[in-house]
Parts: C-alpha cells; sequence; structure tokens
C-alpha cells in the first residue's frame, strides 16, 4: 500500500462528515466550538475506558462500559447545553448579540447534528488512523506488517480478500460518524421529552451496530 491509497481511504471515510460539516457547522462560530466539545466529550468517555481498561481485561464487559460512558458523556453534554440556556438568555434579554442563539431553542435536531458529528468524526479518527498508518508503507498488503511478527505465536490465515480491509475499515469509519449523528437526534430526543423507550433503543442499536462493525472489520 501507499500513502495516496491511505489519503483514498481517508477520504472515503470522512467525505460525509466533511459535506455535514461544510453544510452546517462551518459558517457559524457557536456551532464549531459546539462541534469541537462534542469530540472532546468523546475523548473524555475514551480517557475513563482506558482507566477501566487498567483494572479487567475482560474485553466484553470493557465494551459495553465503553458503549455506557459514551452514552453517559452524551447524555452529560446535552444537560450541560440546557443548562447554558438559562445563562445565555440573560445575556440576549440584555441586549448581546450571541451568534446562533437561535440554535439552541428553536433547531434542537441541527444542534444534535453538529454536536454528534464532532463526537463521531473523532471516532473515526481514533478508529482508522492507526490502522492507515501502518498501511501506507510500501509492501504492506492485506493485514498489518506487525501480524507477521506474532507469528510463532498467532495462527494467521490470509486470504484474497484481505487485500480490501482498508476499504472495508473506511466504510465502517463513515458509516459510525453518521451512525453517532443519528444516535445523539435520537437519545437527545428521549431526554428533552423523557421518553424512555427512545433512550434505551438508543443504547441498544450502538450495541448491535458497533458489535456488527467490529465483527466484520
Amino acid at each position: 500500500m501507499t500513502l495516496f491509497f491511505s489519503l483514498c481511504c481517508f477520504s472515503i471515510s470522512f467525505t460525509p462528515s466533511m459535506m455535514l460539516f461544510r453544510r452546517l457547522v462551518v459558517s457559524d462560530p457557536l456551532r464549531i466550538i459546539l462541534f469541537v466539545l462534542g469530540a472532546f466529550f468523546w475523548l473524555l468517555s475514551l480517557l475513563l475506558t482506558s482507566l477501566l481498561w487498567t483494572v479487567s481485561n475482560n474485553l466484553c464487559a470493557i465494551f459495553i462500559c465503553s458503549i455506557l460512558l459514551q452514552e453517559v458523556a452524551r447524555s452529560v453534554y446535552y444537560f450541560l447545553l440546557y443548562k447554558a440556556q438559562s445563562g445565555l438568555t440573560k445575556l440576549v434579554s440584555d441586549g448581546t448579540d450571541i451568534s446562533g442563539f437561535r440554535l439552541m431553542f428553536s433547531s434542537r435536531h441541527v444542534l444534535a447534528i453538529v454536536c454528534g458529528l464532532g463526537m463521531g468524526v473523532m471516532a473515526s479518527l481514533f478508529l482508522l488512523t492507526n490502522i492507515l498508518a501502518d498501511y501506507s508503507d510500501d509492501g504492506v498488503v492485506g493485514l498489518p506488517s506487525e501480524i507477521y511478527g506474532n507469528g510463532s505465536t498467532k495462527t494467521v490465515k490470509l486470504r484474497d480478500n484481505d487485500a480490501y480491509f482498508p476499504i472495508y475499515y473506511s466504510l465502517s469509519c463513515s458509516f459510525l460518524t453518521l451512525f453517532n449523528v443519528l444516535w445523539t437526534i435520537n437519545l437527545w430526543d428521549g431526554l428533552h421529552k423523557y421518553f424512555h423507550n427512545s433512550i434505551d433503543s438508543t443504547i441498544l442499536s450502538i450495541i448491535f451496530i458497533l458489535t456488527f462493525i467490529f465483527h466484520g472489520t
């Protein structure tokens, strides 16, 4: 594989995200801040997951805890913005003009898209960056080159389809970003309307989709 191929895979992963970012985020400074905050909250959930990893090596338990921590971070982000509305209302009532203030009230779903996009982009970056770093060198076909260093202890069966592994991974990252947007919309709508079925369905769909993605890749 080459650097050019890695850039192509990177484009496959983030073209939908870049289109949403250009259409909904880049024109408003407040939305850019909310986008970055979404990425920060996802990183915060990853940090807490890494702390749990030092306590237990049970992959299944860590996987479930990681999903729950992500949803806790998503919920905390929602309540943080909800509490911030009162302070912004006071500023507006004093005559201060805040760019994008109407987004906080009249366009909840657009707000969820912006914040969920930040979380999804960061999740996809962490999922994809190390893979493309391995494949960017010359002569690396199929599985990463490091796997051959463990050939004496692990059984590796290479197939012709392994050459398409980076493309499959790139498509998974692309869908993962869009799924994060949908999960944020569904969860925040459930929190806003106190609709517990929406919250439960979000968590269950995350477990199903992430299990499918990791099993397929």
